[in-house]
């Protein structure tokens, strides 16, 4: 052989290298990125693939429903509660709430990375929300004995605490499983207007802290956990097919 076939098959034979040591890299990295399901019980948010994919999934789902302007302000149900006070003596008494509304909604975010289970059922997703402040205001009206007073009511909520879980089944897309609202924090109550009714205004915001808590928590998981779900469907192509499959 000559010189010069010697130098052609020389540089064959290092190409050659260079082409199994690049194979070798990718499918490294693909298999990084894309690890198999089987065997796989937990992903950990932070340096999982899955974790991130899932972050990522629910900041578009709660981008898309703080921007809508479908849950700020957020409308809340109408109620009336009867309760007991001291007015020279023990009476009835009665508050009826009206044309309320719920604002502050749109700061609804991620409190930490989701907590993500893999398995053969698919891919189970837990993250904890986070809103606050908000304010509901309502019209109200409050009557005691023969007095009737037309109120200005005011709850202030310095912030909740909202669960959500989900899961993606193999071949489907995400189906919201939970959307709770667990803790109102810095809960006040203020009313306006009670004139000579002034008396009862302590009796009154106590009655009405729980009443907002259950009218506040009920309005946000009814409404806005159904628009959570619609969002949620629709934005769950951006996991991976890799992912469930």
């Amino acid at each position: 052989a000559t010189v010069l076939d010697c130098d052609e098959d020389g540089f064959k034979m290092r190409s050659l290298s260079v082409v199994i040591l690049c194979c070798v890299c990718v499918a490294a990295t693909a298999q990084t990125l894309y690890p198999s399901l089987e065997g796989v019980t937990e992903a950990t948010p932070s340096p999982g693939l899955y974790g991130a994919v899932v972050n990522y999934l629910f900041d578009q789902v709660l981008k898309a429903i703080t921007t809508s302007g479908a849950v700020d302000p957020l409308t809340v149900p109408n109620t009336t509660r009867h309760f007991e006070t001291k007015f020279i003596v023990k009476v009835d008494a009665e508050a009826g709430l009206y044309n309320g509304r719920l604002t502050g909604l749109s700061t609804m975010h991620r409190t930490g990375d989701c907590h993500v289970t893999v398995g053969a059922s698919g891919v189970e997703m837990r993250v904890d929300l986070g809103a606050g402040p908000v304010s509901a205001t309502y019209r109200g009206e409050v009557k005691l004995m023969a007095f009737s007073r037309d109120v200005t009511i005011v709850c202030d909520v310095n912030s909740m605490q909202i669960i959500v879980e989900a899961i993606q089944k193999p071949g489907g897309k995400p189906e919201l499983q939970r959307f709770s609202v667990q803790r109102l924090q810095g809960v006040r109550v203020r009313v306006q207007g009670l004139g000579p009714l002034e008396g009862v205004a302590n009796t009154l915001s106590v009655v009405l802290t729980t009443v907002f808590e259950e009218e506040i928590r009920r309005a946000v998981e009814e409404s806005v956990r159904t628009l959570f779900a619609e969002k949620l469907a629709e934005l769950g192509a951006t996991i991976p097919a890799a992912l469930v499959a």
